[in-house]
């Protein structure tokens, strides 16, 4: 095997495997509880704080062993953005709390009261407030019905973000050759990368893709340089030592391993020291679930961005061999 086949054939490699793996890793439940039909996993108290939009119950168990039985039923709006609990409140003597999370899904407990529109501090309050936390999820629950939502709960996502990457990839060769030709120097090209870096890093910050909430602007934007500079700095200087086309699947296979493994690598590094500098900011600060959530979610950006370069690269070549073959 020429060693061109070989770093083709690892790249697609590394692609089968983060698809697989975190197709696996999305959908591998340890069901907990089995009946009626229904199939409960367990919840964590900050994938309460934060649902994703599976329905969940957990009971809370107070000082002089009360329970208290909470419901989120998912999300009311499009937006995401109202979380509603259902409050039932047993008398004695209790059944055993798998009783009552069936009993809850199956929506045959009577409830008492609503608690709407709950802020983030008031959720936190409330799951922290017990003795005891126990909570459950449904899982064959679906609200996103048709293909593009099967698609889009999917890793397979990150393929179709792939070529939107691509596109911008493109348009800012095409700005990047502009410049050079209107100013007839390469600087352009280099305040141009540093604009580009510095919009990055700032919008970013404004969307908050991170793993815990609240979240500073400070921690954001050391995180976001953490990962974006050093990463498109290596780019830069593979790209200068191997412009060369002789070994451009050499070049290809760095630059993904660059993004897909330096990456994560420094998006991890990042997010410890972001969350520690908000853990001594904010009084109440809480860990967001990992899959379906933002971690996740740029995770998969990294994935998208080393695909939509790949898919640049070879396009830029085939064009290349095209021109020699004219």
């Amino acid at each position: 095997m020429r060693s061109s086949d070989l770093y083709l054939f690892t790249i697609l490699l590394l692609i089968g495997v983060f698809l697989f793996g975190a197709h696996y890793l999305r959908y591998q439940h340890d069901v907990v509880l089995e009946q009626d039909g229904y199939q409960l996993i367990n919840v964590d108290q900050s994938q309460t704080i934060w649902p994703h939009k599976e329905p969940i119950v957990f009971i809370l168990e107070k000082a002089g062993s009360l329970k208290e039985i909470y419901k989120f039923n998912g999300y009311e709006q499009d937006d995401f953005s109202s979380i509603n609990y259902s409050y039932y409140s047993p008398s004695r003597p209790y059944q055993e709390n798998d009783y009552y999370f069936i009993e809850a899904f199956k929506n045959s407990l009577p409830f008492q009261k609503e608690m709407e529109d709950l802020s983030f501090e008031e959720r936190y309050d409330l799951i922290h407030s017990g003795v005891r936390f126990e909570g459950r999820q449904l899982i064959q629950h679906n609200l996103e019905p048709g293909l593009f939502g099967y698609v889009d709960t999917m890793p397979l996502i990150f393929l179709v973000i792939g070529l939107f990457a691509f596109v911008i990839f493109k348009t800012i060769d095409l700005i990047a050759l502009g410049l050079c030709k209107i100013t007839k120097s390469n600087r352009a090209v280099l305040v141009l990368h540093i604009i580009l870096i510095l919009f990055l890093i700032a919008f970013l910050t404004l969307v908050r893709l991170t793993p815990w909430f609240p979240t500073s602007q400070l921690a954001l934007l050391i995180r976001n340089a953490i990962v974006i500079i050093p990463v498109f700095t290596m780019i830069k200087i593979v790209k200068r030592r191997y412009a060369d086309s002789s070994a451009f699947w050499k070049y290809q296979f760095i630059n993904f391993v660059i993004i897909l493994i330096v990456g994560n690598l420094l998006l991890w590094i990042g997010n410890e020291i972001g969350y520690m500098i908000d853990l001594s900011t904010f009084e109440k600060i809480s860990h967001k679930p990992f899959f379906c959530t933002y971690d996740s979610l740029a995770i998969g950006i990294l994935m998208s961005c080393a695909i939509g370069l790949l898919v640049r690269d070879v396009v830029d070549e085939w064009y290349r061999q095209w021109q020699k073959a004219k």
